[in-house]
């Protein structure tokens, strides 16, 4: 069975038995999430977990899951950042991302191959 990808979401909720749910918040803010992740906008993914953070909170599950698509995004965005260098300077890749120092430090260091910083 394939994992479901962000542009299934709408594919669901175009289902007749959905249609009737498909104006919830709740709904809505899946369907907010699902767009930040197609379009891989880390920015906006953030911005929906603030406009939906209660929805999006409540549930220990949804916010495991939530929590790890935020790293991959951000670790897509970092590698798309770094990948045409091989040199890098920390400082301006936090503000491309607009993340904390520590935080792309961190995340960087995870990486398989790290690139050389300055």
């Amino acid at each position: 069975m394939r994992a479901l990808q962000p542009e299934d979401v709408n594919s669901l909720l175009s289902i007749k038995l959905a249609l009737k749910y498909a104006q919830l918040r709740d709904v809505e803010s899946m369907r907010a999430v699902a767009r930040a992740h197609q379009t891989r906008d880390l920015a906006a993914f953030e911005q929906t977990l603030r406009d939906y953070r209660e929805e999006l909170s409540s549930d220990p599950t949804i916010r495991s899951h939530l929590a790890a698509l935020y790293d991959t995004l951000l670790e897509q965005n970092l590698l798309r950042i770094v990948e045409p260098y091989s040199v890098v300077e920390i400082e301006y890749v936090a503000q491309q991302v607009r993340q904390g120092r520590q935080d792309v430090e961190a995340k960087y260091s995870l990486f398989p191959t790290p690139f050389p910083r300055v």
